[in-house]
């Protein structure tokens, strides 16, 4: 939660995940060179707002760990 921080990245322009059942198209893809710390072993992405937005809804279900996008 807030702060500034600057990680090495590769950038590729774009990236096709399957997410909730659904293909999702991430333009300007950023990949982490390096795990940043120890504490973020569990740490695989971010999945922002621009990704999320191409659903018509987005449902988390906190109970089975489980994203459903439609």
């Amino acid at each position: 939660m807030g702060g500034k921080q600057d990680f090495e990245v590769t950038s590729i322009p774009k990236l096709v995940l399957e997410l909730g059942g659904k293909s999702m198209v991430l333009q300007s893809a950023h990949i982490l060179k390096v795990q940043q710390r120890d504490a973020a072993k569990w740490y695989y992405g971010n999945l922002g707002i621009d990704l999320l937005k191409q659903a018509r809804s987005v449902t988390i279900n906190f109970k089975t760990m489980m994203l459903e996008l439609d």
